[in-house]
């Protein structure tokens, strides 16, 4: 959820996200250490269960929702990441790149200089069209 109030911390979101919406488990929130503000505005927010955060993402989405005097705004699901092990980025042989530019190619994608944690180092790209991933993929890149 982003456009939050800058200057509240996870325990103040909490108590007054859960007055809009039944089981708010917790709030995550990423420190501003440049600005100085308490968070970056935006936050994570886990609920008990999956039917009470999408009924909180459909309230979002068809209404309004005003958090300390601020709209909620970018209600959208949060992709988990997983970073791999040093063993597991020795066996990764497929880079899966999303949202390139009109007209980035094979010859683009070359020139670029990608980096592991061993050093500098080349990769050879082999562009394929994408699969239909159950609405994610969008066709050829």
């Amino acid at each position: 959820m982003g456009n939050i109030h800058k200057e509240k911390g996870e325990e103040e979101l909490k108590a007054e996200l859960s007055s809009l919406f039944p089981g708010v488990d917790k709030v995550t929130i990423q420190p501003d250490t440049v600005k100085n503000a308490r968070n970056r505005g935006y936050m994570f927010v886990e609920f008990v269960d999956h039917k009470m955060a999408v009924d909180a993402k459909k309230a979002c989405t068809s209404n309004k929702k005003i958090l300390f005097g601020r709209w909620l705004r970018n209600v959208d699901w949060a992709e988990s990441q997983h970073t791999p092990t040093e063993s597991e980025l020795t066996t990764i042989k497929t880079l899966h790149l999303a949202q390139l530019p009109e007209g980035a190619g094979e010859g683009a994608l070359c020139r670029l200089r990608l980096r592991n944690r061993r050093g500098p180092g080349r990769a050879g790209v082999l562009l394929r069209p994408l699969q239909d991933q159950g609405g994610r993929g969008e066709g050829t890149r």
